[in-house]
Order: structure tokens, then sequence, then C-alpha cells
């Protein structure tokens, strides 16, 4: 996985944040089912999907050095999916694009790591279901002052 943000003010005090992010994501496996269970069909998954979207969060005024952060996103998603059968060579591949509605609480610890629980809300994907997930994340840059 791999991920790419840059964060902009959009008021003098730096409470309203607009966060324009990308990501793309890839995973292989599993590999090697045996489908039918008699060596016959063999089949090896992979998944790549890619993202654009913006974040909009609010930086409450708070003292201290935990800070709490809501934040609501929208993303375009390109996902893409693979299955090859190892025994006859076949492979077949699917592509969607969707919406993905994000819903999260940042809770800075200290300027420097972020502990982000959120929700998932997928949009015009048929079949698909709401996620719930936490990101941790660590900030190697220099504090900003306000």
């Amino acid at each position: 996985m791999g991920a790419a943000g840059y964060q902009v003010a959009l008021d003098k005090k730096g409470v309203l944040q607009l966060c324009p992010v990308a990501t793309i994501d890839h995973g292989s496996g599993p590999n090697n089912v045996d489908y039918f269970g008699d060596g016959s069909v063999s089949l090896d998954f992979s998944e790549t999907d890619l993202s654009f979207g913006v974040i909009l969060g609010a930086l409450p005024a708070m003292e201290g050095s935990t800070r709490i952060i809501p934040s609501a996103g929208l993303a375009v998603v390109s996902a893409s999916g693979k299955v090859k059968d190892d025994v006859s060579g076949q492979t077949n591949s699917q592509s969607d694009t969707f919406e993905l509605l994000n819903l999260g609480l940042g809770i800075v610890f200290n300027h420097t790591v972020t502990v982000r629980p959120g929700v998932q809300i997928p949009l015009g994907l048929d079949g698909a279901s709401t996620t719930f997930g936490a990101i941790v994340s660590v900030n190697f840059g220099r504090a900003l002052s306000r």
C-alpha cells in the first residue's frame, strides 16, 4: 500500500483543513486454491485499487498534547481484480469504479502519532458493504505552530 496527501488550511486560523489524497493498494492471494478439490482447477487471486479524493478535517481549539479531529472524505476508486487458473493458464479480469465515503475521528498524540478509527461506505457499488477500521500514522515532519 502507498498513500500520499497534502494539507491545506481553508481559513486564517487553520481550523478547517482540506487534504487531497491518492492511494494505491495491491493484494496478491490466496494462491493455488484447488477449486474442485481434485486438482483440475487451481486459482490465483490478485487485486489492485487506485483512489483519488479529498478529506475535510476540523482542528478544534484544544489545549494540551492530545487533539481530537473529526474528518469526512470522498474518493473515487478504480478497482481491478484478476483470477488466473494455473492448470489451464486462463485469466479472467474484472474492473469497477465507485465512490467511497470516509468518516473518521483522528486522535493526535503529541503532534506525532495519530490513531484514526473510521468507517468507509462504498457508494454506487452493488453488493458492497460498509467497513470499519483504524489507521495508525507517525508524523516525521515538523510540528506546525498556531
